[in-house]
Order: C-alpha cells, then structure tokens, then sequence
C-alpha cells in the first residue's frame, strides 16, 4: 500500500521543499516561515520551532541555503543558494508528474464522499481550466 515513507517524513520532505522554495523567493527568518505556513495553512498546521530550525540547519549544512544578517536587530534570515535553487528545480520537475497523480486520485476520491455530482462537475471544471493555464504557462516557457 503506497510507499514505505511515513507520514511524518513525507510531511518533512514537503516542508524542506517548502521552505527552499520560499527561500528562492527571498530572504526570510525561522520565523517568518514558520508564520507564512500558517497564513498559506489558514491555521490548519503549524510546524514546531523544533521542526523549522533543525531542517534550516540541515539546509545550511548542505549548502542549499545561506545565512544572512537582516535589520537593524540584525536577526538571521536564511535565501536560497545557486545549489539550493538548481535542487529544487530537480527535485519538483523529478516529482511532479507523480504528485499529480497521487493528488488528482485524492481529489477524486474527496469529491465523491463530500460534494453532489453537480458541484463535482464543477469542481472538475475549474481543475481542468487549471490544468490548461498550467500547460499554457509550460508551452511559454519551453519557447522562451
């Protein structure tokens, strides 16, 4: 039945992805993530400073991520370095289309237990107008 990962380390491998792409994005403080997830979770899920800090550790390590001293309290804030971001160009186009996969049968199968056929419809439509914007915005790239 699935893979042998547990919840908790898909959970983790989500969130080091998370936070390295955030990091691309700019320069943010354990903090700041930690506050992001909640607004982006709508409060839903909330990772631990002891979760946060040990992957920011382990990211540095590796030199996927970077310290630097940011305001005038000069706290340490962490952005994504050259190797950071090349990893995680792989690692999403690696995952992708099985991520899709996996979350369009989840989908599927939520939409069945909760919702009537025609919200379903609905739903499946908007995914679906999803899903070609997503291949447009690929087609423009590839010719970029």
């Amino acid at each position: 039945m699935g893979s042998s990962m547990s919840r908790k380390d898909r959970k983790k491998g989500l969130l080091r992805l998370f936070i390295l792409r955030t990091l691309s994005k700019e320069a943010k403080s354990g903090y700041d993530i930690l506050r992001e997830i909640g607004e982006k979770t709508q409060g839903e899920w909330s990772p631990s400073k002891g979760t946060i800090y040990p992957i920011l550790s382990e990211l540095e390590e590796k030199k996927l991520i970077e310290g630097v001293e940011e305001g005038a309290r000069a706290r340490k804030a962490f952005k994504a370095t050259k190797a950071g971001n090349a990893h995680l160009k792989e690692t999403i186009r690696r995952h992708e289309d099985e991520q899709k996969k996996r979350m369009a049968g989840r989908r599927l199968l939520f939409l069945e237990t909760f919702f009537d056929e025609r919200e379903r419809k609905l739903v499946t439509l908007s995914q679906d107008f999803v899903d070609k914007a997503r291949e447009t915005r690929q087609k423009k790239k590839a010719i970029m």
